[in-house]
């Protein structure tokens, strides 16, 4: 019988390991990791009997559970640990108030979550800008400034409107990670479009150059809020990880010189949510909370 307990830290190097190989990727899941439990303490979960063979998680966000980081040892799969996991995990959600159930899943995952009732809406689509191809920019929009910390009730208030949930603990590390204890000294990381005291959009370009949270109620304020952003850069390349059914945006980083370079299938399973929001968001947090 498969075990179901919370994830701990004393946990990550095993998850570590199995994740690396489940999803067939050298780099670390650690900081991943831990920016989850930073964000949904009580919502990640390890599976196994005793040995952990499986992982993943639940963020709450209002009615809406998103799934996210869901991987078996290679070794152990066609046990029915998936199975068994999930099921804890939509069963935890509908505990904790949630009646949607999203996740963004793998092409291997996809027959699993569909085979539990889950169905395809859209696609979360990757796209990557190698800095040697990226345009220059030659006039940052006067719309567009630094955050500072007055602006928060605004900008929650913005990204709830944008993105159709309240989501402030998970913005809060990203907040946080982007601005640090000086808030945009040296340029910073984190920049919102403004009239006034209204925010319409806000950009973070998180410590590894991907885009994301980006939000914007218009497709103009996302495009000035992007050309800020690719003026700022600590690396080899910027990704963006950003709705299908946003057209305007893919045109956007394809005027902007991004490549897609890969896809994950956006699923659902209950309550039906607005096809709009997702027109409204430009650059997802993670693949784990959307």
């Amino acid at each position: 019988m498969w075990v179901t307990r919370a994830l701990r830290p004393e946990d990550f190097a095993r998850v570590d390991t199995l994740l690396q190989a489940a999803y067939q990727r050298p780099h670390s899941f650690v900081q991943r990791l831990q920016r989850q439990l930073d964000i949904q303490p009580d919502g990640w979960f390890v599976i196994g009997n005793p040995e952990i063979m499986g992982v993943g998680g639940v963020t709450v966000m209002d009615s809406v559970g998103y799934i996210g980081l869901v991987g078996v040892d290679p070794g152990a799969q066609r046990q029915g640990i998936a199975t068994a996991l999930m099921t804890f995990l939509m069963q935890w959600a509908q505990e904790h108030g949630c009646q949607t159930y999203l996740l963004d899943a793998s092409q291997a995952g996809e027959p699993l979550y569909a085979r539990l009732g889950f169905a395809a809406s859209d696609l979360v689509e990757i796209w990557r800008l190698d800095l040697p191809h990226a345009p220059a920019v030659e006039r940052v929009s006067p719309n567009v400034r630094p955050y500072t910390a007055t602006d928060l009730p605004a900008l929650l208030a913005c990204d709830a409107r944008c993105s159709g949930m309240l989501r402030p603990h998970c913005l809060e590390p990203y907040i946080t990670e982007a601005t640090g204890s000086e808030p945009n000294r040296d340029g910073g990381r984190m920049w919102v479009i403004a009239a006034e005291q209204r925010i319409g959009g806000y950009l973070i370009l998180q410590q590894n150059d991907t885009i994301g949270p980006w939000v914007a109620e218009h497709a103009a304020m996302a495009e000035q809020l992007l050309n800020t952003a690719l003026t700022h850069h600590h690396g080899a390349s910027f990704t963006v990880m950003m709705p299908g059914k946003n057209s305007a945006g893919q045109r956007m980083l394809q005027r902007s010189g991004f490549q897609r370079v890969r896809h994950l299938t956006h699923m659902i399973h209950g309550k039906a949510l607005p096809d709009e929001r997702r027109q409204r968001v430009f650059g997802q947090l993670s693949l784990s909370v959307g």
